[in-house]
Parts: C-alpha cells; structure tokens; sequence
C-alpha cells in the first residue's frame, strides 16, 4: 500500500483536518502489509504510528518538521529512500523509482 499526497505538497499542516486517513493507515498497516509513503506521506504515517520506533525519511525541506513532530520517528536526511522492515518511506517520487530500478537491475545481474 503506498500513501503519497498531491504532487508538491509540502504544507502539511493543512493535511491534518481528515483524521479518518491515519485510522485507515493503522488498520491497514496492521494487514501484514508493506506501508511505502512518499514524500510528505510520511507525516500521514508518523500521525498513524507506524514508524514508531524505526527509520524513515520524507521531503528534504520537511526533515526538521518530522522529527520535532514525530519525535519517536528516527528521521533520515540526506537519503532518498529508507526501508525499515515492512515500511518504506521515500523523499519524493523519483527516489522510490531509482530504488526500484536499482533493484531490478541488482536482480538481473544476479540472473
């Protein structure tokens, strides 16, 4: 399940008014699903949750504001995709794209 916001969304105070989106990430999240947010996404997760614990990143320009949020979230600058278990987070589009073609390219080498 993947949960990205509108393309160029960095104000993501506004995101907040549905409080029905975390809900459904929780229960969705607990499915035994892999959760992929990008970009600002992941301030949808963090309110969720499910990356309590572990490793995620987001937009470049909203790093500090994850972290201050969502202080038991280990934010990740510098980086353009973090997979930690089940959940992958992703600067932006073009990061989680690089990642998977960077597999797939890993996959057919090894063929």
């Amino acid at each position: 399940m993947a949960f990205a916001p509108r393309s160029g969304c960095i104000d993501w105070h506004g995101l907040f008014t549905n409080l029905r989106v975390p809900d459904w990430l929780r229960k969705m999240g607990g499915r035994d699903k892999t959760i992929v947010s990008i970009c600002t996404g992941a301030f949808w997760v963090a309110k969720a949750g499910l990356p309590d614990g572990r490793t995620a990143t987001t937009h470049r320009g909203t790093l500090e504001g994850l972290a201050k949020r969502y202080p038991k979230v280990k934010v990740a600058g510098g980086v353009r995709f973090v997979q930690d278990g089940r959940m992958d987070t992703s600067a932006g589009v073009s990061a989680v794209t690089g990642e998977q073609a960077g597999e797939q390219a890993g996959e057919q080498a090894r063929e």
